[in-house]
């Protein structure tokens, strides 16, 4: 590879986290029963006709905004005509002639060292039917067809190794995530990846290949690895590297060709004459601008400066998580703040209820402050996360700090004192007797009194 230039051209396709589709009011529920959330509009039934969802054109704009891109005054959307069974009309509505935004940057940190790269368009569009293969039968389901996407489009100047590409992808995926625009599941295909792939002795780009609907970091670093294998073969051949799109195929770990590589012109881009002109104005610019710019690259090198990468990546792989990072941050150092959310919080995190940040804030003061164990810390917040009533829940917690440390103390000699057993353990192994005198006073408290309060009296006492 060293005698060879390498050049990476990188599509992304980010599913947005809006309610309804972009250009239908069905809901978004991909995982719903198949074919449940959809419209005339997303089957192609004759005489529907789009209307443009205000959330997609938003968390574009705010996306376009975070790249610091040239945004376009007027939304236009065109047709992108291909005929595939996953698409019921025969054409995807898209941004072809002016996307939303163009010209932007995005930088990256490899190897401690920043780097800018360069993001030619973003572009809003629908999302495809599901496809489904089951033995000889191909099933499709339409509840992701008119889901919106954001397209992410990167020149081939910029990334210059497949270490570049790996720690662009992990960077915009925590950018849409952090923006909340997006889950960025890879697995269920909420931030899939198409990478074009050239190689060349000189500056020029040679045959380009393209792999399409990557889904892992892993796969990404094979599939790549395997096709510069190739392309450097067929030139040490004397060949000509062909234009090309394939898939990786997991079982294999090869990429496998699907098709001659399709063109602007195959595709007979035409302007969508359902959907007239939309003027962003000032008021709407106005109302979009209401949201923080968030920047990945500075969120990592001042916000999580310090903080183990490993620890990076829990903290960014979800807007709620990063939300309550930063709400810690006023009382902890982000060092401490990231070791909380690892160790606490991830491990038992969930995110389909709802449930308020300040209440989390409530449950860890009482945990720095020795009232509760880390033990119970956890399953106080899987009752928040769950949903249940969030003053209950602290109003219990509470509830088992009333007993007073000169109250344990009155038990614990009293337990001590009246069995001869626990005498001679204490004798024997303080250490144990400690672990048993804990829960003969959990026992007897009925869980209202602290165990780190009770250890701390049994210490007292015993010595």
């Amino acid at each position: 590879m060293n005698n060879y230039n390498l050049f990476f051209g990188i599509e992304i396709h980010a599913e947005l986290s809006t309610k309804t589709k972009a250009f239908s009011s069905a809901k978004v529920g991909i995982e719903d029963k198949p074919n449940t959330n959809i419209s005339e509009f997303d089957i192609a039934y004759p005489g529907s006709r789009p209307t443009v969802n205000k959330k997609m054109v938003e968390y574009a704009y705010r996306l376009g905004k975070s790249l610091d891109m040239e945004i376009a005054d007027t939304i236009m959307f065109d047709r992108k005509n291909y005929f595939y069974p996953d698409l019921a009309a025969g054409y995807q509505i898209t941004q072809f002639y002016k996307p939303i935004g163009k010209n932007g940057k995005f930088e990256i940190n490899v190897d401690g060292n920043t780097k800018e790269v360069r993001i030619t368009q973003i572009q809003m569009e629908q999302d495809t039917a599901k496809q489904i293969i089951k033995g000889d039968k191909r099933l499709f389901d339409f509840n992701r067809a008119g889901v919106p996407l954001i397209e992410i489009i990167s020149g081939h100047e910029d990334l210059k190794s497949i270490d570049e590409v790996i720690e662009y992808l992990k960077s915009m995926r925590e950018q849409v995530i952090i923006l909340n625009i997006s889950d960025g599941n890879m697995h269920e295909g909420s931030f899939r990846i198409d990478i074009n792939v050239s190689i060349s002795k000189d500056d020029n780009a040679g045959g380009r290949v393209e792999i399409k609907n990557l889904n892992s970091f892993s796969n990404i670093r094979t599939a790549l690895t395997k096709e510069i294998e190739e392309q450097i073969k067929t030139l040490e051949q004397g060949q000509e590297v062909d234009f090309v799109t394939k898939r990786f195929d997991e079982d294999s770990q090869n990429n496998i060709v699907m098709r001659g590589k399709d063109t602007s012109t195959t595709y007979n881009f035409i302007p969508e004459g359902n959907i007239n002109p939309i003027l962003l104005t000032d008021e709407l610019k106005a109302e979009f601008n209401k949201f923080e710019v968030l920047k990945i690259n500075d969120i990592k090198t001042n916000l999580l400066k310090g903080v183990a990468d490993d620890s990076k990546s829990i903290i960014l792989k979800d807007k709620q998580i990063f939300g309550i990072f930063q709400a810690l941050l006023p009382k902890f150092d982000n060092v401490k703040a990231a070791n909380i959310i690892v160790n606490i919080i991830e491990p038992v995190f969930n995110n389909k209820n709802k449930f308020e940040i300040k209440s989390i804030l409530k449950v860890i003061d009482l945990l720095d402050c020795k009232k509760i164990t880390k033990s119970e810390t956890k399953d106080i917040l899987v009752s928040l996360f769950s949903g249940k009533d969030v003053k209950t829940v602290i109003d219990n917690v509470q509830h088992k700090q009333m007993m007073s440390k000169e109250n344990i103390k009155v038990i614990v000699k009293r337990i001590i004192a009246s069995d001869v057993k626990t005498q001679e353990i204490i004798e024997n192994n303080p250490d144990r007797a400690s672990k048993f005198i804990v829960g003969q006073v959990m026992k007897e408290t009925r869980g209202q009194a602290s165990p780190v309060d009770i250890t701390s009296v049994i210490e007292e006492v015993i010595n």
